[in-house]
């Protein structure tokens, strides 16, 4: 990505944290766009690695912010497929209780459902 695409990304995250209602997914995108541009100069591989396994954690304000930092570093990729989705609040509790049944993380056990849907 070039300097004025990232500026311009970094300028529209900046306002939906600001006026959206996801501030800890948008603080999280930042920080990923910021890795991206930025690359091995913007924090530790360590830094790196916990904040893409944020996405697993149960406490939902983290889990935003680990979802977020992967969609922010993962940008521009390819555009074709989807980094996010987003779930409404009773089927995420719904996914949620029966990922862990399965003894997975949410993140493991719906990549695990996509993956066997597309292998029928």
């Amino acid at each position: 990505m070039d300097r004025s695409t990232f500026e311009r990304e970094m300028h529209r995250a900046e306002a939906m944290r600001t006026a959206g209602d996801q501030p800890d997914y948008w603080s999280g995108y930042i920080r990923g766009l910021r890795r991206q541009f930025h690359g091995e100069k913007f924090g530790t591989e360590g830094e790196h690695a916990k904040w893409m396994g944020l996405a697993d954690e149960p406490t939902e304000s983290r889990a935003q912010r680990g979802r977020g930092y992967r969609d922010g570093f993962s940008f521009g990729s390819d555009p074709r497929i989807p980094t996010t989705v987003h779930l409404t609040q009773s089927v995420r509790i719904a996914a949620q209780a029966a990922a862990e049944a399965d003894g997975r993380s949410l993140s493991n056990w719906i990549e695990r459902l996509i993956l066997a849907a597309t292998q029928r």
